[in-house]
């Protein structure tokens, strides 16, 4: 009987959640003040991470950096960065999601966390980005958008917005497809880091 109850309420709570994401589609989200909250900025010492952190404190919040200059680290084998660079991004997603199962588990509900899901940004990691389908991004306009969905409490920012409606298509469409997508996007870009790294 208890099983049904819990049941019964989850229907309940998923038919809360449909109509609460339905009103806020019209019903822009106010945003939070961040004064004296305490910011956790993991790669703040450069591009999207620095800018992050600058409005925050702009914000007058209390900042915590925290970067690992990984560039160095594979400026020699640059045949393999895409490879590394795409998992990075697939492992921070996951610790993103791990962290905050591990908060909500914990019953720490005011700590908040956000996972910012970009495009292709040029931030200098990568030489001259360019691609048929998606904009090159300028880190200005990423980290402008980071902060918004930091203070609407979004979990997922991606940026640009409409790349939700491809990662919902990605689920339903056939993987003939999706091969045929990311083959028309034409992803280009140098892999030469020495240069990238000398620039800054």
């Amino acid at each position: 009987m208890a099983l049904i109850l819990e049941f019964i309420a989850l229907f309940c709570i998923t038919i809360y959640a449909y109509l609460e994401a339905f009103v806020k589609l019209f019903i822009p989200q106010r945003k939070k003040s961040v004064s004296e909250d305490i910011v956790l900025i993991t790669g703040s010492g450069h591009g999207i991470g620095r800018l992050v952190a600058l409005e925050f404190a702009r914000l007058q919040s209390i900042v915590v950096l925290w970067d690992i200059n990984k560039i160095s680290a594979i400026t020699n084998i640059c045949f393999f960065v895409i490879f590394a660079f795409s998992a990075s991004k697939f492992g921070a997603v996951g610790f993103h999601e791990c962290m905050t199962a591990e908060l909500a588990s914990l019953g720490k509900d005011g700590i908040k966390t956000s996972c910012l899901c970009p495009v292709f940004v040029n931030t200098g990691f990568v030489q001259k980005p360019n691609t048929r389908l998606w904009p090159v991004l300028k880190p200005e306009d990423v980290s402008r958008s980071f902060v918004d969905g930091i203070l609407t409490n979004k979990k997922m920012i991606l940026v640009p917005s409409y790349v939700k409606t491809y990662l919902v298509l990605e689920k339903f469409l056939p993987q003939r497809v999706i091969d045929r997508i990311n083959k028309m996007q034409d992803v280009q870009f140098s892999t030469d880091l020495r240069s990238a790294s000398k620039t800054k």
